[in-house]
């Protein structure tokens, strides 16, 4: 994806935690990026920081992180977005930001 093109092209970055609705995924990301080489001595991901369920958002917006990128389904990114917000963590998402013009305003306000 382009965040995770984003992301490997910074030397800076290192990645401290996941997030998704099944806990399989979260698991199997996490292995995948440790085999990246691309990645290499930027994945630092305990157990303690890999999320899932349906409040994964909220719990991953609690973690020590400076910066997260969201990639879930347009249905679920305004929700998450202000989770986000609302824990002052600064945000790189694909678009739409919302699926509709009040959810973008909505998360657009919030962040301001």
């Amino acid at each position: 994806s382009a965040i995770k093109q984003n992301l490997q092209a910074d030397p800076g970055v290192v990645v401290i935690a996941l997030a998704d609705l099944f806990e399989s995924k979260v698991k199997r990301t996490r292995d995948s990026l440790m085999r990246d080489r691309k990645f290499e001595g930027r994945v630092q991901i305990p157990d303690d920081n890999l999320f899932w369920g349906f409040d994964c958002h909220e719990k991953l917006a609690r973690c020590e992180a400076d910066l997260l990128c969201m990639a879930t389904a347009p249905a679920f990114r305004g929700r998450q977005m202000m989770a986000a917000v609302k824990a002052g963590k600064h945000i790189f998402t694909e678009k739409p930001v919302a699926t509709d013009v009040a959810g973008c305003r909505e998360v657009r306000e919030a962040s301001r």
